[in-house]
């Protein structure tokens, strides 16, 4: 009776243990989604730099108000993910990235009310350069840290699931064992 107890014990923690390998999953997919939106940010702000520099050297005033609209476009696409992280994790900017981007919107709003020059647009782009460069390094630790965790994760699992085949064996031997002998000694063999 004792060891059917043990192989219940044993098979209650492969089931636990398999339990576990979905919300371990679920928690790897939620962090990926996060390093995914990210990157989408990050790839608004590289095209909002290019809109930028197409709107300060080119000439034609069709293209400079394509720019513009471009440009506003994307802000205030980009704007709410800006404005709901005050200090990521792995943002490595001097200032928080809220900050670094309400002084790019202050800029902007100043070309907007025409209140603007080169100088004015030069500066606009020196602090978009400063954010991209410090959200291409924040994704780049995140996605560093992406890896680290996926490697450690399967190695988790590896070890888990040698582990239980191990203990499972040995159960099912024990019980066998103590089973064969029972009916030894029964008489019954």
């Amino acid at each position: 009776m004792k060891s059917i107890w043990r192989a219940y014990k044993a098979f209650a923690s492969l089931y636990f243990a398999i339990l576990l390998l979905p919300i371990g999953t679920y928690l790897l997919y939620q962090y990926t989604k996060r390093v995914e939106s990210d990157t989408k940010i990050a790839f608004s702000v590289g095209l909002l730099e290019s809109d930028l520099i197409s709107y300060t050297v080119e000439r034609n005033a069709t293209v400079r108000t394509e720019n513009k609209q471009n440009i506003n476009k994307t802000v205030k696409r980009i704007a709410p993910w800006f404005h709901s992280r005050k200090r990521p994790r792995f943002y490595v900017g001097s200032e928080t990235v809220e900050e670094a981007f309400s002084k790019f919107e202050k800029c902007w709003q100043g070309e907007l009310q025409g209140h603007s020059d080169r100088d004015n647009l030069y500066k606009c782009h020196k602090i978009l350069r400063s954010i991209k460069f410090s959200i291409y390094n924040m994704i780049y630790l995140k996605q560093k840290v992406l890896n680290e965790i996926l490697y450690a994760f399967a190695a988790i699992v590896a070890i888990i699931t040698i582990l239980l085949v191990f203990v499972l064996r040995n159960v099912l031997y024990n019980s066998l064992k103590e089973g064969f002998s029972s009916q030894e000694m029964s008489g019954n063999g």
